[in-house]
């Protein structure tokens, strides 16, 4: 799988503009470094309200940290109506770090049960739409879920592969190419068109700004 994801993002050239490039904040200190249980998790005063239209950082001080599958995850606590099935899309921004590197979260949904346990993962259903340095998946929540955690997999860490960001202007036409698929678990990777200005690399890592909508 790690070749065809080598060889869909050296070939190609993401478009995009400033204002859709985000820069992680500063760690608040709102939530420890050291992992908490996904029940600890849900705690916060925020968990029910986070990803209500507003840009969440996915980093250290900004969300939660969680053992899951035996790996140290940030992830976003979501409550959401149990009694009906929810459509969500997270939109994630290419992001700068504080290195200066850029970066891509790619998110995945864990279902939680009453007793707080992650029971089932999910990658996007849909195809994912790449714009002006916004990637957006979608996905299907069924009814019964009532708490959820977005977070990334391990096969999207820091290392897997690399694409390329521009932080120049979007061309006039609006054209968009199709670039191939990844392995078939994620689906049609669909690009804005290449454009003039400079182009930076970036990585998918754990880290990232995301916004997330659900109806």
């Amino acid at each position: 799988m790690r070749s065809i994801l080598f060889l869909v993002f050296f070939t190609m050239l993401v478009a995009g503009c400033a204002p859709s490039t985000k820069v992680l904040k500063v760690a608040s200190n709102n939530f420890s470094s050291t992992p908490v249980s996904v029940q600890e998790a849900f705690s916060g005063a925020e968990s029910s309200h986070l990803g209500a239209g507003t840009n969440i950082s996915v980093s250290m001080g900004q969300v939660p940290l969680v053992n899951l599958g035996n790996n140290n995850q940030f992830v976003i606590p979501l409550l959401i109506d149990g009694s009906r099935a929810h459509t969500m899309k997270v939109m994630s921004y290419v992001t700068r770090k504080k290195d200066g590197s850029y970066v891509l979260f790619y998110p995945v949904l864990s279902f939680v049960d009453q007793d707080f346990h992650a029971y089932l993962t999910v990658k996007p259903k849909y195809e994912f739409a790449f714009h002006e340095n916004v990637l957006t998946n979608e996905f299907e929540i069924p009814s019964g879920v009532e708490r959820l955690l977005i977070h990334t997999g391990q096969e999207y860490c820091p290392g897997s592969f690399e694409g390329t960001t521009s932080t120049g202007s979007s061309p006039s036409n609006g054209a968009y190419v199709a670039a191939g698929v990844l392995g078939g678990a994620v689906g049609a990777l669909i690009l804005h068109a290449a454009t003039k200005g400079e182009e930076m690399p970036y990585k998918f890592d754990e880290v990232g700004v995301v916004n997330v909508e659900t109806n």
